[in-house]
């Protein structure tokens, strides 16, 4: 029986592609990662910014009530 053995050249384009297509993968790993962080900060600022309206929002409330039942109160004097 005869065994197989490749030419030299041939285990080194095969390192080589092999090693290419590492480099390849690990950069769309990478990309991968970096849009799943800008995607995790943006919705970060999105809940931020709603915080801020619904706060804003409760302080106008708050502020009415104050000035309305001032009016009350000095109304009634």
């Amino acid at each position: 029986m005869r065994v197989y053995d490749p030419d030299p050249r041939q285990k080194g384009a095969a390192l080589l592609s092999v090693l290419v297509l590492v480099a390849l993968l690990s950069a769309m790993a990478v990309v991968m990662l970096a849009d799943g962080r800008a995607a995790i900060e943006k919705l970060a600022l999105l809940r931020q910014s709603d915080q801020a309206f619904w706060y804003a929002l409760g302080a106008e409330e708050l502020a009415a009530a104050v000035i309305t039942q001032s009016h009350r109160i000095s109304g009634s004097r």
